[in-house]
């Protein structure tokens, strides 16, 4: 077998970086795209969680809005049985 020479040596060196920084570039990138996945997935779940609380705000809003109209009518209901029971009364 030959040996190679220094500058065979050098060119094959050269070879290796520029393979390994090749390397490194598909690494970043593909990690890249992950990261890219990973933050579309987690704004999605944001987005979805964020209209679950609205959702349930909502339920709660309407929930407390009907028992206020609920006790707002009892006292209606009240007022008017009173005016009715003093009109019985003359």
């Amino acid at each position: 077998m030959f040996e190679p020479t220094t500058r065979e040596e050098e060119e094959i060196k050269k070879a290796k970086v520029e393979y390994d920084r090749r390397e490194q570039i598909a690494m970043l990138e593909k990690e890249g795209t992950e990261d890219e996945e990973a933050r579309i997935i987690y704004m999605a779940a944001k987005e979805e969680s964020n209209h679950a609380a609205e959702v349930a705000s909502g339920e709660k809003v309407s929930t407390t809005l009907i028992e206020r109209v609920d006790v707002m009518l009892h006292e209606l209901q009240k007022e008017i049985d009173d005016v009715d029971a003093r009109i019985d009364k003359h």
